[in-house]
This record gives structure tokens, sequence and C-alpha cells, in this order.
């Protein structure tokens, strides 16, 4: 998740990152999720077409070669969209940006959740929680505080019993000792 104060410092921080991206280590990555070793192929040269089986095979792999294959991407387009996200949605903005993303799967349903992927920590954590968090809070997303001092008890759930402070555990113990 890549958020700044505006879209443009968001973007900046992208882009800076991107300009650390070493291409062979790109291309190793790349060639991990995509299946197909693609180390000697030019790098502004084609993505390859998948044959037959691939050497991962994952879902996220297929997805990745169909997407190149469909916008005829080369090698570094590929890597250069694929890292930054490893694979997964990228999102990239301004507080209200992000905001008005993650209000929208979740209240389509898309999500029931969020898993954050933080690209500079903890630089990027706190840019979250001190501009995307209060946006979300004033929209009723997320809970201004908390019913208890652990998530145990801010989600209502009881506390496990421990077997061995149990008086019946205690008197076994004792036996036994």
């Amino acid at each position: 998740m890549f958020v700044g104060r505006t879209a443009a410092e968001a973007d900046a921080l992208f882009e800076e990152l991107q300009s650390l991206i070493s291409p062979a280590l790109a291309v190793s990555y790349l060639s991990k999720v995509a299946g197909v070793d693609l180390t000697g192929l030019p790098i502004d040269g084609p993505m390859p077409k998948r044959q037959g089986e691939s050497l991962g095979g994952t879902a996220i792999g297929r997805s990745v070669l169909e997407m190149a294959a469909r916008e005829g991407l080369s090698v570094r387009a590929t890597y250069e969209r694929v890292l930054p996200t490893m694979g997964g949605n990228m999102v990239k903005g301004d507080p209200v940006q992000v905001a008005d993303m993650m209000e929208d799967w979740y209240r389509s349903k898309a999500c029931d959740g969020f898993m954050l992927s933080m690209p500079v920590e903890p630089r990027s954590l706190r840019d979250f929680v001190e501009l995307v968090v209060p946006e979300l809070q004033r929209r009723g997303l997320r809970p201004r505080d908390y019913r208890g001092t652990t998530l145990r008890d801010s989600m209502g759930l009881t506390h496990p019993v421990d077997p061995f402070l149990l008086p019946a555990a205690g008197k076994a113990n004792r036996a036994n000792g």
C-alpha cells in the first residue's frame, strides 16, 4: 500500500521504490511467481506465453502470464507491475482515495477485511495509521475506541480456562509431585 498526504506524494514513493528494483532480482522473482524461467530473455522483449506445465503452476502465476499476454507486456513491464504488490492488488493514493477503495470493497462485500502490506517500515505503517485510519474512523468503518485491553476483550470473546489453574489440576499435580 502506497499512501501519501497527497496522491502525488504516494506516486513519488512508488516511483522511488520502482527505481531501486534490480532487473536481475526482478526477473528471478517474476520467474518464481509466473512459474516460467525468464532468465536469459530480453528484458524489454515480450513475456513468453505459458506452454504446458509451469514450474509453480499457481493461480497467481497463471494470472500474471494471462495479464502480460492480454496487455502485450514486456518482461520489464510485467515485473514493474507485479513486484510492488507481490502479486496482489495495489493501492496507491492519498488518504481519501485509499479509504474510498477500502470502503467500496468492504461495503460491496468484495472482502471482509484487509491484509495490509507496507513497502517501507515503519514509515508506511505510520502513514497508514496517521492518515488513513482517521478517515476510516470518520466514515464509521473503524472503531475510535476498543472495549478492552486485548484483542479477545475488544472482540467480546471469552477467555479460555487454563486447565492447569483448575482446582482439580492442582490436586493432581501435588499428588504426582
